[in-house]
């Protein structure tokens, strides 16, 4: 073993460079493994973490005041039943901003006032934060980001000017971010709690009834049941642990994913650069190769050599890389809590560092065995001449004295057709390349950059603002007439929906739309919108579990009122887990005649009147709550902008280093290699810097070629990888747009790389002497 081990050792330092390259590709794959990993073996345990230090609830009634005790009743009666508790609240839509940001770049949000005095065994929290003082407030988690402890956050509602202290943050796995609930829970003092009960209506409060329990008791099949159970007699909403669980998760699970499926493309581009330097190191060692097997090592003993080298530099670029994530744990802790609303994974993945350091050097191992089997191939007498073979049958690609191309060009044509299976290689490296890249702008421009693709996969209709009353139809009347108004659309939801088709039955929110025709943000999979009285719209995973398709019959249940329902069409959305549906305002008459809408959703003509508008309509209709749409999906995705923002320039990052480290030891071999042609070209009259030039240009051919596959491949391939991630969600299709810049700067970015790179590493051509190279021959 020891003679392998010394000639492995004496390889890394006869060609060091190359080395060096691949232990940073391997210590970076390695970073981005254990990163990835640790998010996605982790965010289950913050959720548990978070569930056991606060005994969170298992499902969770919002129910209206006179429904509050009678709902808390009901739930107790359930066997599976192990613990209730109440909480009442005041809800506020309201503006906020934080320290002295102007009022004119205040957010809109709906925010939950708790009562901090009131003690709570369900979704409890620590002990400094009850009883506060006047004056101060606990944010939501998924606000530490932006209202630091200590800070004054300012809510504007009905005129007033309501200012709190931040005293620090509740962690509720209902309330961790916009995507479970849209609403910001907090606590305030009992005497901040009972002002501001007093200034709002009475529909605006709310009461929430939380409910454990027992071990192993499905919560899908609990909700139905307790939902059979209040009939009529509640006007109630739920929600289950189940579905927040996802909803927590669901920005850092799709984050990971992406991180990791551009590692395995990495630990593939290290594979493939790693052929590439076992092959230049064996062209150039041919005769140090024909001597050691003329001392009686065997090709494969030389191979074993090559394996040990490969595996000792992943292991220890892997050990650093893990070295390296360790100590990046509190910052990977503090982006994974920003995403999820909670507060990240405190300590270090053990299982993620096991991973880690058993999948890289394994597939380096693997690797190496494969691009190693030249050794086998390596003939005792051609490698003691060095790899002088008596006769080169290989055709002569571009012959000179015929063809019209300039000389460095020729001489590259040459060059990339001489070398076939290299050239395949760099091109198969540059397409990779530029699809990834072009994928992480496609990310940053929907998820980051524009917000419509990503609110239509929520499937939240946001229009230019929100008005809650309770009679909206009402408030539509008195400003129909108005130039500025566009159109309106009416809006309401029926919790506890029962859906039924053959066998199956599931419960999900039925939403109502008063025309549905005029929706922004809705995505038919397949079938068209309600048209009449008698279609709906489920969404795809609801489909799929009542194995319902376009034109089936279904039985919707209301408030204990059935009606038949033809499936005119299916849509896709996240918004409430996926357990939603829709029909028309036609629709909604069928189950109740003297139906009302408490949710009106205006759209204007000039947007940019927005806030006066919505402004005005508060002003002159103080009963009524007012939401403008911008500031809620600016609050649902300001932490999912960043995070697609740094997946994006993250692939960028490293395409640029991964395309310089690989022109550079691409070079870097080509001109030890031909060292002495360069030295013949020299004493011929050629200059240094057209030697350099002609370097530079002999991969770009390929390079370009790999690019516009890679743009070929992200064009047909990208938006089907997409909609592979977003399964894990209940989504079946991505149609996300990639602009016509991206390209272009992915063209610049990597052609602009690899000649610089390649500039850099053929300057040692200039240092050449013409006359030392031929006296050596």
């Amino acid at each position: 073993m020891y003679p392998l081990y010394f000639i492995a050792k004496h390889n890394i330092k006869k060609h060091k460079g190359d080395a060096i390259i691949l232990f940073f590709l391997i210590f970076l794959a390695g970073v981005m493994l254990f990163s990835s990993l640790s998010f996605l073996l982790t965010n289950n345990k913050i959720v548990d973490d978070v569930i056991d230090t606060w005994n969170n609830a298992d499902y969770v009634l919002f129910a209206s005041a006179k429904d509050f005790d009678k709902g808390a009743e009901i739930i107790k009666s359930h066997p599976d039943t192990k613990m209730v508790d109440k909480d009442p609240l005041v809800s506020w839509s309201t503006k906020y901003t934080i320290n002295d940001t102007s009022r004119e770049d205040a957010d809109s949000y709906q925010f939950l006032f708790s009562d901090s005095s009131v003690p709570r065994v369900i979704n409890s929290y620590p002990e400094e934060f009850m009883n506060l003082k006047d004056g101060e407030i606990v944010l939501p988690y998924y606000l530490a980001s932006q209202a630091k402890i200590g800070d004054t956050i300012h809510l504007f509602s009905n005129g007033q000017d309501e200012s709190f202290t931040v005293k620090g943050y509740l962690e509720n796995v209902f309330f961790s971010n916009p995507i479970n609930v849209s609403m910001y829970y907090c606590l305030v003092s009992t005497n901040d709690y009972a002002r501001l009960s007093s200034e709002v209506p009475s529909y605006m409060q709310m009461n929430l009834v939380y409910a454990k329990v027992n071990d192993g008791v499905d919560l899908d099949n609990y909700s139905e049941e307790l939902k059979a159970m209040y009939g009529d007699d509640i006007s109630s909403f739920d929600i289950t642990l189940t579905l927040c669980r996802t909803g927590a998760s669901l920005i850092t699970t799709l984050s990971s994913a992406i991180i990791l499926m551009f590692t395995v493309l990495l630990v593939g581009l290290i594979l493939i650069i790693m052929n590439f330097s076992i092959k230049n190191f064996l062209e150039m060692n041919m005769q140090n190769i024909g001597i050691l097997q003329a001392n009686g090592y065997k090709a494969g003993s030389l191979r074993m050599a090559c394996v040990l080298e490969e595996t000792l530099l992943s292991v220890f670029a892997t050990a650093l890389s893990l070295i390296a994530g360790i100590f990046l744990s509190r910052l990977l802790s503090n982006i994974q809590g920003s995403l999820m609303g909670l507060h990240g994974f405190s300590g270090i993945c053990v299982p993620a560092i096991i991973l880690t350091m058993i999948i890289l050097p394994a597939l380096v191992f693997f690797g190496t065995l494969l691009s190693s089997r030249s050794f086998k191939k390596t003939k005792l007498l051609e490698a003691i001449r060095g790899g002088i073979s008596s006769h080169n049958f290989k055709k002569n690609h571009l012959p000179i004295e015929k063809s019209s191309l300039p000389l460095s060009v020729n001489l590259a044509g040459k060059g990339i057709l001489g070398e076939k299976k290299k050239s395949f290689l760099i091109l198969l490296i540059i397409t990779c390349l530029s699809a990834a890249t072009c994928l992480g702008f496609m990310l940053y421009q929907n998820f980051g950059q524009e917000s419509d693709t990503f609110i239509r996969m929520i499937g939240f209709e946001t229009g230019d603002f929100w008005v809650e009353c309770e009679d909206s139809e009402a408030i539509y009347e008195k400003y129909k007439d108005e130039p500025y108004l566009d159109h309106v659309q009416f809006y309401h939801t029926f919790a506890g929906t029962r859906i039924s088709h053959l066998d199956h039955t599931v419960s999900l929110e039925l939403e109502v739309y008063s025309n549905p025709d005029i929706m922004e943000y809705n995505d038919m999979v397949e079938g068209h919108r309600p048209q009449t009285s008698r279609e709906i719209v489920l969404n795809y995973p609801q489909a799929q579990l009542l194995d319902a398709k376009v034109g089936d019959v279904v039985e919707v249940t209301v408030n204990k009122v059935t009606q038949e329902f033809t499936v005119c069409g299916i849509d896709q959305k996240i918004h409430q887990g996926g357990r939603i549906a829709f029909i028309n305002g036609e629709g909604v008459k069928r189950f109740d005649p003297e139906f009302k809408y408490q949710t009106c959703i205006c759209y204007l003509k000039d947007k940019t009147q927005t806030e006066a508008i919505a402004s005005l309509w508060e002003s002159e209709n103080p009963n009524c709550a007012f939401s403008l749409s911008e500031d809620l999906i600016s609050s649902m995705l300001e932490t999912t902008t960043s995070a697609f923002f740094a997946v994006s320039v993250l692939f960028v990052c490293l395409t640029i280093f991964v395309v310089v480290l690989a022109e550079i030891l691409l070079i870097r071999a080509k001109v030890i290699r031909e060292r002495n042609n360069y030295g013949v070209s020299k004493a011929l009259g050629y200059t240094s810097s057209e030697l350099i030039r002609q370097t530079m240009i002999s991969h770009l051919p390929t390079i370009f070629i790999g690019i516009f596959v890679g743009f070929l491949i992200h064009i047909l391939l990208g938006n089907k990888v997409m909609a592979l991630l977003l399964t894990l969600f209940g989504l079946k299709q991505a149609a996300f747009g990639t602009s016509p810049i991206w390209y272009v700067l992915t063209f610049a970015i990597i052609s602009a790389s690899a000649l610089i790179a390649a500039y850099l590493s053929s300057h040692k051509i200039s240092k050449l002497d013409p006359v030392a190279i031929l006296k050596e021959e």
